[in-house]
């Protein structure tokens, strides 16, 4: 019985260092999709708020539509980071039901 617990735990070590690297894998794709996901929003924030203080300076917008544009483009990039953020919980848990079944 020592020998045949000795090869179990052989090959639960490769088994567990599989999925240790697998997983690693996802976690770094996942955490660069979130990061472009939550850095696009910032540069069409950065865009927007130039061009609208441009429109605003020159008379062609008012303060109050201005302010709530920008508060607007801010918090469409939480919502946006949060969805992909929710998209891959999804199919990482879509991922280890099919390997369970």
């Amino acid at each position: 019985t020592y020998r045949r617990g000795h090869i179990v735990t052989d090959e639960f070590r490769q088994v567990a260092s599989e999925h240790i690297k697998a997983d690693w894998v996802a976690t770094m794709y996942s955490n660069d999709v979130s990061w472009l996901a939550n850095s696009i929003p910032n540069v069409i924030a950065s865009v927007l708020l130039f061009v609208a203080g441009q429109a605003f300076f020159e008379g062609r917008l008012e303060l109050g539509f201005f302010v709530t544009l920008i508060d607007t483009c801010n918090s469409f990039g939480a919502i946006l980071g949060a969805i992909f953020a929710l998209v891959f919980d999804i199919c990482k848990g879509l991922a280890s039901v099919q390997k369970i079944a």
